[in-house]
């Protein structure tokens, strides 16, 4: 399945400058790339790149709530982010699955067919219905409805080298497609957009397999993450289906002091995510 296909790893430079002319918006400060999460609020743009705690840090100015980073085990942490790693992506088998999910993915196989996509017009055209549908059930990310605002993204999206996209077709409609990347090793699924409509084929097992396979056959690839551990319990299930499981990796984590009670008060469950609890 997609056996040619190979995952390339990008430096970091060449991350930052990919994401920064889609969407993202970045900063350099102390010998490091930082990435901003939430407004005021930042992390490393490879967050598993380690870093001594206090030996760097975004600008005051830029990071006026906080940040956090990974930090080298020998150092004393004062949280942990728990992330989705599959650890030794070259043991990842098909036929290590469980008994549901080859079913599943043999349900998908029968009705949808996996790609690369090679033609932007499935995204402006299929490719834009699917992430109206998706946005509509999951409320997920940055809302890009409007269609202007889709088309610009996708189309710079779909130009970015050493990526590339993923698609599941039903009877050459696109229905699913995903993007992937990697940096230093390290593989990432930036994200999976499906159509409700077409749940019942199992699209996003499909797509799962399909990357976790290119990521096997990559020379390069050691590791997979699939973001921090969710707040929603069920969808680290699906990700654990596939041999995902929770890592924490020690965190330096640093928050204004008079904005840490409102955090710890107001947004609770957040609070706890980033610490770790």
């Amino acid at each position: 399945m997609l056996d040619y296909v190979i995952l390339e790893s990008l430096t970091i430079e060449e991350l930052v400058a990919q994401d920064s002319s889609v969407e993202d918006s970045f900063h350099f400060h102390e010998g490091i790339w930082w990435r901003k999460i939430r407004p005021f609020f930042y992390q490393p743009a490879f967050f598993l790149q380690p870093i001594n705690p206090k030996s760097s840090s975004p600008a005051f100015y830029k990071a006026l709530i906080g940040y956090h980073h990974v930090i080298p085990e020998t150092f004393q942490t004062n949280g942990h982010f728990r992330m989705m790693i599959y650890k030794d992506i070259k043991s990842y088998s098909f036929d290590l699955l469980d008994g549901k999910e080859k079913n599943q993915i043999r349900k998908a196989l029968k009705f949808l067919e996996v790609k690369r996509i090679t033609d932007v017009n499935d995204l402006l055209t299929d490719g834009y219905e699917t992430y109206v549908s998706f946005r509509k059930r999951t409320n997920w990310g940055r809302n890009k409805t409007d269609y202007q605002m889709f088309s610009q993204w996708i189309k710079k999206a779909f130009k970015l080298e050493k990526r590339f996209l993923l698609g599941t077709y039903y009877k050459n409609k696109l229905i699913a497609y995903a993007s992937f990347y990697a940096v230093e090793a390290v593989a990432s699924i930036s994200m999976i957009i499906s159509h409700s409509d077409y749940l019942k084929y199992y699209p996003n097992d499909l797509l799962i397999n399909t990357f976790l396979t290119i990521c096997k056959n990559s020379p390069n690839i050691t590791m997979v993450q699939f973001g921090p551990a969710s707040l929603k319990p069920s969808l680290d299930t699906f990700k654990m289906k596939y041999g995902f499981e929770i890592v924490k990796y020690p965190t330096y984590i640093w928050l204004n002091p008079f904005v840490k009670p409102l955090l710890k008060k107001f947004y609770r469950k957040k609070y706890k995510q980033l610490f770790g609890y």
